[in-house]
């Protein structure tokens, strides 16, 4: 049961980073076009146990700094949860009006994202203040 459930969960998700403005086609009319060409663009895509996309999320509307995903992880309801960083203290907005302000005008803020099995943004959290700076690496489902 361990290794099946852990097969599901590579195959269904898969993250990764791009950095330039342009449409990106995962197939199965599975789209993303990213809003910041100066630098990353935060990216998760869903993929079901056949590795088609089932959907693709960014930044729906970016300030002019970069967004990174780093980790990626879902609950037992199929809600997906989503961390890395923002940079600078600049809007971000994800989707389903969702936004997140970075805290650190120097560098990065860590941020974490909640989508729902269908990739509908329900709320992403930051620092509200912070004096360096942080980002997040991984998530653990437990």
């Amino acid at each position: 049961m361990v290794i099946s459930q852990l097969i599901q969960q590579i195959t269904f998700l898969l993250w990764a980073t791009f950095w330039v403005t342009s449409l990106f086609d995962f197939g199965n009319s599975v789209t993303v076009t990213a809003v910041y060409g100066g630098g990353y663009n935060a990216l998760v895509v869903k993929y079901n146990t056949s590795g088609l996309a089932q959907w693709a999320r960014s930044t729906t509307i970016s300030a002019t700094r970069s967004s990174i995903f780093s980790g990626v992880s879902t609950d037992g309801s199929g809600n997906v949860y989503v961390v890395g960083q923002v940079t600078n203290t600049d809007l971000f907005q994800w989707g389903n009006s969702v936004t997140t302000t970075g805290a650190y005008a120097f560098d990065t803020s860590g941020v974490i994202i909640k989508y729902d099995s269908t990739g509908t943004p329900q709320w992403a959290k930051t620092a509200t203040t912070a004096s360096s700076t942080a980002f997040f690496e991984n998530i653990q489902r437990f």
